[in-house]
């Protein structure tokens, strides 16, 4: 079913269903959590806070789109853990304050993503000094992704399909790639991680070299070993238009 506005109970089933399958993978996020600190809470902490937001939602009758984005900014807010949970909070008060704006029920698609790119502003500027290569990037780059093409989404279902991180993959520079992945990593999923993001890389035309290395494990570093690791990533990454050719570690 195509959906082309959303309503109270729909962003309610979209918010607990989200909050489920986070709460799924709350540990594999937390293995992934090495930067900028290497802590590995931040799929405790998302899932707690969400469950928080969730627990308001679900005592809610209300019908209108902007009464349970209130409701779930301020459970967020009340029950926020951690760095993430606060951003994560924060992401869902831009939210609600774009939906201010609905003189409705519902939110039609335009609507919908004005929130998302409101989201995504009010979450960078709760942070005193944001740091790309986070959560936040994701956010950005996603709200500003559905923002230019709003006029191509017809439906709430193609905004979600476009702010899907691995639609980003289209505009990565057209260089040739070669993508490793390492049996034994335990912080990324290859069927869900690796192996889509290369498929999605291929499906946009990409000169990809894809190898899956057995018996290694790239994130068994350790203290400054691992600083070193991803400074180095970061400073790779930042100076790779320079290159006509990258390798990627995933």
């Amino acid at each position: 079913m195509t959906y082309t506005n959303i309503n109270g109970s729909l962003f309610k089933k979209m918010v607990i269903n989200g909050a489920i399958n986070l709460k799924n993978d709350l540990k594999e996020i937390d293995d992934l959590n090495v930067f900028p600190v290497p802590d590995g809470d931040t799929g405790t902490n998302m899932s707690m806070t969400m469950m928080s937001g969730v627990r308001d939602i679900q005592n809610s009758e209300a019908i209108s789109v902007t009464e349970i984005s209130k409701t779930l900014s301020r459970g967020l807010l009340m029950g926020a853990r951690g760095n993430s949970g606060v951003i994560l909070s924060q992401f869902f008060r831009g939210i609600y304050t774009g939906m201010e704006n609905i003189k409705g029920s519902a939110a039609t698609v335009n609507e919908f993503i004005d929130c998302l790119v409101s989201g995504y502003k009010v979450a960078y500027k709760a942070v005193m000094n944001p740091v790309e290569g986070t959560i936040l990037t994701v956010m950005r780059e996603a709200g500003e992704q559905v923002d230019a093409n709003r006029k191509q989404l017809k439906s709430v279902d193609a905004v979600l399909a476009k702010y899907s991180p691995f639609h980003l993959a289209k505009d990565m520079p057209k260089i040739k790639y070669t993508i490793f992945h390492c049996s034994k990593d335990g912080a990324v999923n290859i069927e869900k991680h690796s192996d889509k993001f290369v498929n999605e890389m291929k499906k946009y035309g990409y000169d990809v070299t894809y190898h899956i290395v057995p018996d290694r494990d790239h994130c068994d570093l350790g203290g400054e070993a691992t600083e070193r690791y991803y400074k180095a990533i970061v400073d790779y990454v930042n100076e790779f238009a320079k290159w006509d050719t990258i390798t990627i570690d995933v």
